[in-house]
């Protein structure tokens, strides 16, 4: 099926494979993890040996459906927060898919919408933090943790830019339609790094 499309139906586990993009290419070892809530937790398992992350968005469900969007930027909480990602500066491309179709969220807006909902989440865990904090005043850092604060300079809002900057790591936003093989190059060069 190499080079072809076919129809596709939701994934109830992940799916790994090794191929090679190209000629000149070395082979790329690959993890899909389905993006349903109860598959999501699959994705920490791989952290370990992960040098790279594409995350996939469907364009059409970024215009109207706030429950996809707040399901998504809690996913996206939790990769951006998990200690490892951070430690490690994992690239982090988000992917718009279904760019091509007519009047679906931009990937601009879609970004946007994520933003909102993540600043949300982090005032949300800071003040969680807050009230928690008199109780580790005096523990020393430990070094197993999985996750750490989603924190900005300046008490600014959340925007991936700064967060990328402050971490120094890559987070990208890119539009993109597999089916009409738009941007799927930059893709692949994200899954090279």
């Amino acid at each position: 099926m190499e080079g072809k499309f076919c129809k596709t139906v939701t994934s109830v586990s992940e799916n790994e494979a090794t191929f090679t993009p190209s000629e000149n290419s070395s082979p790329l070892h690959c993890i899909d993890i389905p993006g349903t809530e109860r598959l999501r937790v699959k994705f920490f398992q791989y952290l370990p040996f992960t040098t790279s992350i594409v995350y996939f968005l469907d364009s059409m469900d970024g215009s109207s459906n706030q429950q996809i969007i707040a399901s998504n930027a809690e996913y996206l909480y939790d990769i951006l927060t998990h200690e490892k990602v951070v430690k490690r500066r994992i690239p982090i491309l988000i992917c718009c898919n279904k760019s091509d179709i007519a009047f679906v969220t931009s990937t601009s807006h879609f970004q946007k919408k994520l933003e909102v909902e993540l600043e949300k989440k982090r005032q949300s865990k800071q003040s969680s933090q807050i009230l928690d904090k008199t109780s580790r005043m005096n523990e020393e850092d430990d070094e197993n943790r999985k996750s750490v604060p989603l924190l900005l300079e300046d008490s600014t809002p959340f925007s991936f830019e700064e967060y990328a900057k402050q971490n120094d790591m890559q987070i990208q936003f890119i539009s993109c339609s597999i089916l009409k093989n738009q941007n799927v190059d930059t893709i692949l060069q994200q899954l090279q790094h």
